[in-house]
């Protein structure tokens, strides 16, 4: 199954950039320019590039990241100008972590943490992250030393 991050997971994001934008826009009606050292365009300008920051963010884990639960074990890959792949079996895996916060649970998005003896995956922004946590965790040896 091939797992990619939530466009959900970058909501924040989007309203961070909005409120920027906006709150620039309503000081700049109601007041003015108050900003007596910079002027209106320079702090346009730092908000269009911490905008530029927050969307490069959303392209490198969207876009250039890839996941895959198979059968032996997971897989991310990220894919630019070269091409790095890392696998852990789930025989050596040694923990699952999910991870959500209150919006998380409101937009049913979370993190899932995978580690081995010698790697970690995080698997960031992903819609129904229980299924897909209890899915690796059923599949691994946590379960299985668990019940011994």
């Amino acid at each position: 199954m091939e797992i990619k991050t939530s466009y959900l997971s970058f909501l924040l994001n989007y309203i961070l950039i909005f409120l920027g934008i906006f709150s620039i826009f309503l000081i700049y009606v109601y007041f003015g320019n108050p900003f007596s050292n910079f002027s209106i365009i320079t702090i346009i300008v730092l908000i269009i590039i911490f905008a530029i920051f927050l969307l490069i963010d959303e392209i490198i884990y969207k876009r250039l990241y890839t996941y895959e639960i198979g059968k032996t074990g997971i897989m991310e890959k990220f894919k630019f100008i070269s091409k790095k792949e890392k696998f852990i079996s789930y025989q050596n895996t040694t923990e699952v972590n999910l991870t959500k916060s209150f919006i998380d649970r409101i937009l049913n998005i979370g993190d899932i943490e995978v580690i081995s003896t010698n790697a970690k995956i995080v698997i960031r922004g992903v819609k129904n992250p229980e299924k897909i946590y209890q899915e690796i965790v059923s599949k691994s040896n946590i379960e299985k030393e668990e019940e011994q």
